[in-house]
């Protein structure tokens, strides 16, 4: 299913699958009999986002969401499936990616200061993706640009000669907004931009991408367990569960009738005033251990409709309405 047909897609994933050998080594098997014990962080994900528009990812910690990821920006190598850019020319491969194609896939990450050299200047820092990709030569024209960039993301041009412990958080994140852009980026993946962020301090960082992402057209992959941020800035969504997409689809769409018995739990999560003092199902149970998960559809331990069949048959992705859920209830 392709999110939005009367829009071309900038990035396609499919088949997503990401495994990570956690087996004592081959002696220790040996000698104690030991099984292999393979981790499915990501498994069979498929998903596309149209030029222009953000897909926001969700689900509990240790679905997979940072993952994904990582493997869309080619930062962990996937065990299989594929992931294709389209930035207006030929398609390319994540794996075999042009400098051309590098430099406008980049990623914002959850700890801006973790992310930046505190041994720099901020200038140094934005100035760094100008040098390495060739954009800018001479020093004045470097200068001049960076100091467009931080008044780009609402600090002072003044600030460029700051190192980063002279910043607050928000003000750090929006650092990081600049050297992005500074690679005239196409494709931001944003993993837990401001979870680290006052709530206040969040609504301003979540306007100036907005603004960007409008001005500059760019492409978002937006990654929250924040269910009211994801509805503001996403145009569509995904949910996973355990490794898999359970549910994507347009986010207006899927915020007004979830398909899928987990998106119906999460979203009794969020706090809305229609609802107050009304008795609401707490969403139950522990998160399968991704090394053993169970057998058939990975929620059915934790589903308040599970049937016969959940426990045997893994669900596959069927059209509902406008969205694909992957669950036998929404089948049937």
């Amino acid at each position: 299913m392709t999110l939005d047909p009367a829009q071309p897609s900038l990035i396609a994933v499919k088949g997503l699958s990401k495994q990570f050998d956690l087996s004592p080594p081959w002696w220790a098997r040996l000698l104690t009999g030991a099984q292999r014990r393979v981790l499915k962080a990501v498994d069979d994900v498929t998903f596309d986002i149209p030029r222009g528009k953000t897909l926001g990812l969700v689900g509990e910690s240790g679905c997979g969401k940072s993952t994904v990821a990582r493997c869309v920006t080619n930062l962990m190598v996937p065990t299989s499936g594929r992931v294709d850019f389209n930035f207006g020319g030929a398609v390319e491969p994540s794996t075999a990616l042009s400098p051309e194609g590098r430099r406008k896939v980049q990623m914002i990450f959850q700890d801006p200061y973790s992310s930046l050299n505190p041994r720099w200047p901020i200038s140094k820092t934005i100035a760094e993706p100008l040098k390495v990709f060739g954009l800018k030569t001479s020093r004045a024209e470097i200068r001049d640009e960076v100091r467009l960039l931080l008044e780009t993301v609402g600090l002072h041009a003044d600030d460029a000669h700051k190192y980063p412990h002279q910043f607050s958080g928000g003000q750090r994140q929006r650092i990081c907004i600049a050297r992005a852009l500074a690679c005239r980026s196409e494709f931001l993946v944003l993993d837990e931009p401001t979870s680290a962020l006052d709530v206040s301090v969040q609504a301003q960082i979540l306007n100036v991408m907005l603004e960007l992402q409008a001005r500059l057209h760019l492409t978002f992959l937006f990654i929250s367990h924040d269910l009211s941020v994801i509805f503001q800035m996403s145009d569509y969504v995904g949910v996973m569960y355990l490794g898999r997409l359970v549910e994507i689809g347009p986010t207006a769409e899927v915020f007004r009738r979830p398909r899928h018995p987990y998106t119906q739990l999460l979203l009794q999560t969020v706090p809305r005033t229609n609802l107050v003092g009304q008795i609401r199902a707490p969403l139950s149970g522990e998160v399968p251990s991704p090394i053993k998960p169970p057998g058939g559809c990975s929620f059915h331990p934790r589903c308040p409709h599970v049937m016969d069949v959940c426990r045997s048959v893994a669900p596959k992705q069927t059209q509902s309405g406008a969205e694909l859920v992957a669950c036998h209830l929404a089948a049937g």
